[in-house]
């Protein structure tokens, strides 16, 4: 399944998984580095040569981790966590305490994976109704795309164009009463090549006027989102 936490075990007893500037590195390239393909092929080794495991843990078993690392007494303890590769059955017993102290030197690497992952999305930090200004400081930095992929991929919108702006391509989106703008600088020819770490977003409620098809005058109150990304670093009061 790939889920998190996953990790492999060699058959010389070398334990293998994604943690730290490793697992920032394929989170930025949208890879999952819970996959038992892309945890053997990052240490160069066959997958089908190693034992796999998953602990699945959600937000509240990350929060507990720390206090609470998981135990295996047994193989059948251990068992219970196998995810594929070689037979199970195969597992030197005088491997389960390499396992333990492995978990119990990288438990702080793994809650840092477990937070991260569990951070609130993107896109609820963003697309609200209420008026605000803010910087978001991002996770972990990914590409402009990406941070746009992210925040719309769950509103469908309705209408979606380019234009060209004095410094920024803008990209519009529009939904139900809300309006997103991700302004992208001009210099930027590609916005994979670039990552970002922080954004600035103002947020707030413009109303117009138009008229029905009788004359009667017609109240539009929306939401405007304006999402700049921060590409270096400014004095206080700057203005972005």
């Amino acid at each position: 399944m790939c889920e998190f936490f996953s990790f492999a075990v060699r058959k010389d007893g070398t334990i293998l998984a994604l943690l730290g500037n490793d697992r920032m590195r394929y989170l930025e390239e949208g890879k999952n580095p819970d996959s038992h393909s892309l945890i053997c092929e990052h240490f160069g080794v066959n997958e089908d040569d190693t034992w796999k495991f998953q602990i699945e843990m959600n937000a509240e078993d990350v929060k507990k981790l720390a206090e609470a690392p998981p135990t295996f007494q047994t193989l059948e303890d251990l068992e219970s966590y196998y995810d594929g590769g070689l037979d199970f059955q195969d597992f030197p017993v005088d491997y389960l305490p390499r396992v333990q102290f492995w978990l119990s030197q990288n438990i702080d690497k793994i809650v840092e994976a477990g937070n991260l992952k569990y951070s609130t999305p993107l896109a609820e930090m963003i697309i609200k109704q209420e008026p605000a200004r803010l910087v978001i400081h991002l996770a972990y930095p990914r590409s402009l795309k990406k941070i746009e992929e992210e925040v719309v991929e769950k509103f469908p919108f309705t209408k979606s164009r380019t234009k060209t702006a004095p410094n920024w391509w803008v990209s519009t989106r529009i939904y139900d009463g809300i309006a997103v703008w991700f302004k992208i600088p001009r210099q930027t020819t590609n916005d994979d090549d670039l990552l970002v770490s922080r954004l600035f977003v103002n947020r707030y409620r413009r109303i117009t006027y138009s008229a029905d098809e009788n004359g009667n005058p017609v109240k539009h109150d929306t939401i405007r989102i304006l999402v700049y990304p921060i590409l270096d670093e400014r004095k206080e009061g700057e203005n972005i």
